[in-house]
């Protein structure tokens, strides 16, 4: 498995969306409250208006592998975009860096995005929930899938 540098970083995709994100671990805090509405199997993003699986599946898929998974659940599901899934970053934590109230049993690692990797061809982005950064990896390397619609 070759991994590739990193592309992006959170505060340079959050400059691109408008939103100013402090790095601050001490506190390990959760998304404010009001943010998530959460339910059995979903999790719905009142500030994004997307709606997110809440639980993972266990298996690991390549990047096309995981596009298709997506899809397969129909009713709309899909892989997110790599600004999509960066919404989830919670930049008050670490290991994971998501809200682990809302996303629980969320492992530290690399969630692919459907965002190719426009630099390489054959490669994905993807977002590493143990220190919330976008990256890019070879599209045949495993990695988890959450899905949105």
């Amino acid at each position: 498995m070759k991994m590739l540098r990193r592309s992006y970083s959170l505060a340079a995709w959050g400059a691109a969306l408008g939103v100013l994100w402090l790095p601050v671990f001490s506190d390990q805090a959760d998304a404010p409250p009001g943010r998530y509405e959460l339910g059995e199997e979903t999790v719905k993003d009142r500030q994004t208006g997307l709606t997110w699986q809440r639980k993972i599946v266990t298996e690991t898929y390549s990047w096309n592998a995981a596009l298709s998974h997506c899809q397969s659940l129909g009713a709309g599901w899909r892989l997110p975009a790599g600004k999509e899934l960066l919404t989830l970053v919670d930049p008050t934590r670490d290991k994971p860096a998501i809200d682990i109230t809302a996303f629980p049993n969320t492992p530290s690692e690399r969630f692919w995005s459907a965002s190719p990797f426009a630099g390489a061809s054959g490669g994905g982005m993807f977002v590493d929930f143990s220190d919330g950064g976008l990256w890019h990896m070879d599209a045949s390397t495993s990695a988890r899938a959450r899905c949105v619609r």
